[in-house]
């Protein structure tokens, strides 16, 4: 057992019901519900756990299902053996939800919805952690609802989140945990008299500049970056990088950030920046926000 020639032998488990019969009297396990997947050898006895949705009541045939899959070169059939015991079938009193998904999601906000088939008193508790950040099910992060969705408030801009949600059924029974990611937008600053939008570039991390965008032309070979070298103001600047030691013609690199402006009102955009060859080893342009004195252009 567990050669190596027999790794394509399977086991299925399937409820059919007993009116899908071919001529031969056999199930047609293609019209059942699958409910184990394809089990593949095992050498040790292992504990296989399947659930189904039965979508109509009636009498259903268990049918288990091993397929063969190999034939030796001289047309002899290779097979792995299957053993089976201690089968049970049982209603499953607490399911944990499906079809968990994110919509209706704001920069600081998001709905997450469900569904459920249980038909006991349920409630969900769920924990919403940012994305890479380990859960353990701890008490400390869990809050509870008792309907199949839930409003986040609070979140994040520009955050990827991850949110678990179980099922607790009669104050007794847990289900496994069901997760699923979702991702905040950026902030959108709307621009008047009271607001202004100003960035030092203090906060980004080499190319990783956060809610600005960028692209430039294919194989141009440059790039919007920061360093702490050439620095109008503060500890870091924002200037164009040369990704590679060539450089073709007529090359493009835009930087592109959103922002709300209100119409009829009349604004302004001030920057810095200089164009030399001590910007960072000749790539050339250098862009930085501040108040201090500077030549205008």
């Amino acid at each position: 057992m567990g050669s190596a020639a027999y790794t394509k032998d399977y086991l299925q488990v399937y409820l059919v019901p007993v009116t899908s019969m071919d001529d031969d009297g056999n199930p047609i396990y293609e019209n059942g519900i699958d409910i184990s997947g394809k089990l593949y050898g095992k050498e040790d006895w292992t504990l296989y756990t399947g659930q189904a949705k039965v979508p109509t009541a009636g009498y259903y045939n268990l049918v288990f299902r091993w397929q063969n899959a190999l034939i030796s070169a001289y047309g002899t059939p290779k097979y792995l053996p299957a053993a089976v015991d201690s089968i049970t079938v049982k209603e499953v009193s607490c399911m944990p939800v499906a079809e968990i998904m994110a919509d209706s999601i704001a920069y600081s906000s998001a709905t997450v919805r469900w569904s459920s088939d249980n038909r006991k008193q349920t409630i969900y508790e769920y924990a919403v952690i940012k994305d890479g950040d380990t859960f353990d099910g701890s008490s400390a992060d869990l809050e509870s609802t008792t309907e199949n969705s839930v409003r986040l408030e609070g979140l994040t801009p520009n955050t990827a989140y991850r949110i678990y949600v179980r099922t607790f059924c009669d104050n007794v029974v847990y289900t496994d945990w069901v997760n699923t990611l979702f991702e905040t937008p950026c902030y959108i600053d709307t621009i008047d008299l009271e607001h202004s939008f100003a960035d030092d570039f203090e906060a980004y991390s080499n190319s990783d500049l956060d809610c600005w965008r960028q692209y430039s032309t294919l194989y141009s070979g440059v790039y919007w970056g920061c360093a702490n070298d050439n620095v109008y103001s503060g500890t870091q600047v924002l200037y164009l990088r040369k990704h590679t030691s060539t450089m073709t013609e007529n090359n493009t690199a835009w930087m592109l950030r959103d922002v709300y402006l209100k119409p009829g009102l009349n604004y302004q955009v001030t920057f810095y920046a200089k164009q030399d060859k001590s910007v960072n080893n000749g790539t050339g342009i250098a862009v930085a926000i501040g108040d201090a004195d500077a030549t205008d252009e």
